[in-house]
C-alpha cells in the first residue's frame, strides 16, 4: 500500500491533524515519495502505533509504525524530521504536534547510519 506523508491527520479521540509541505523526495514505510504536501494520520485511534502517510495531491500513501514515543514535550512548534545521506536519500524518522511528545518511527538501516537531519515545519 502506498501512502505519501507529511500531513498528520489524527482523527478522533482528541488527535489533531498535522500538515506539511516536503520540498524533497523521501522514503516512508518502504515507499518512495516525491516532494509535495503530505498528511500523517493515525491508522487506528486506539493504539496510535500505526500511521498513514498520504500525499495530498496524488493520494499515494504508506503505513509507518511508531517505534517509541519521546515523552519530552516539544516547543510550541510541530514538525517532521528526516534522516538523509550525503547523496540526498532521505527517510521519515519522527513527527510531532505542537507542544506534544515526538513519535519516533521505525526506519530502514541505511537511515540509522545517515549523517544529516532535515526538519520540515508544519503548515497548511
Amino acid at each position: 500500500m502506498k501512502t505519501t506523508i507529511l500531513m498528520l491527520m489524527l482523527a478522533t479521540a482528541g488527535f489533531a491533524q498535522v500538515v506539511a509541505k516536503v520540498p524533497f523526495p523521501f522514503e516512508a514505510g518502504g515507499v518512495k515519495f516525491g516532494e509535495g504536501k503530505y498528511a500523517v494520520s493515525a491508522l487506528t485511534a486506539a493504539h496510535g502505533s500505526a500511521w498513514v502517510v498520504r500525499n495530498q495531491e496524488t493520494r499515494e500513501a504508506a503505513i509507518v509504525y511508531r517505534l517509541a514515543q519521546d515523552d519530552a514535550k516539544t516547543d510550541g512548534k510541530g514538525g517532521i524530521r528526516f534522516r538523509c545521506t550525503g547523496s540526498g536519500r532521505c527517510a521519515l524518522t519522527e513527527f510531532w504536534q505542537p507542544g506534544q511528545a515526538r513519535n519516533v518511527l521505525m526506519m530502514p538501516k541505511w537511515a540509522r547510519e545517515a549523517e544529516t537531519d532535515r526538519l520540515v515545519a508544519l503548515g497548511r
